[in-house]
């Protein structure tokens, strides 16, 4: 089944696709989904603004939502189009043992993790692409220390 990754990268890379079709093209990349799974599966997509639905007459006759990925769903770099998904659990200062949550103040940072080996780091108005090599560097170093710790939780 595909992912809803594939599903996003599908979006990206065909503009203006319905559901169907959308499926279609998962079904030719061998990640079979039922075309009736895509529209529910891209509603958070669609709620927070990443992903824009219109209506449209399908072949069939039938009205029908058309799919297309807006601006912050995107990053190209390297002339690469690649999707930037939601944050998935991510922990904040007041779900750190040890941390007093009266005193804590909300700190964003963004990550993401591209299939070509690539990692994105955005705070504030900064931000830091790390290719490859830089990203497996990275994550050694993660790997090599007790997090938990470090940040004395």
């Amino acid at each position: 089944m595909a992912t809803l990754e594939q599903i996003l990268q599908v979006v990206v890379d065909h503009p203006g696709y319905i559901a169907a079709e959308i499926a279609d093209e998962l079904e030719k990349l061998g990640q079979p989904v039922n075309a009736d799974e895509i529209g529910p599966r891209l509603k958070t997509y669609v709620d927070a603004g990443k992903v824009k639905r219109e209506k449209k007459t399908a072949p069939s006759g039938r009205e029908v939502w058309a799919y297309f990925p807006m601006q912050s769903l995107v990053d190209v770099s390297d002339g690469t189009k690649r999707i930037v998904t939601h944050q998935r659990g991510r922990r904040t200062l007041n779900q750190l043992p040890g941390t007093d949550t009266a005193s804590s103040v909300e700190r964003t940072c963004d990550f993401g993790f591209f299939s070509n080996g690539h990692v994105t780091i955005v705070k504030g108005n900064k931000e830091i692409k790390l290719d490859r090599e830089e990203t497996s560097r990275l994550l050694e170093f993660l790997d090599s220390i007790n997090v938990e710790r470090a940040i004395g939780a």
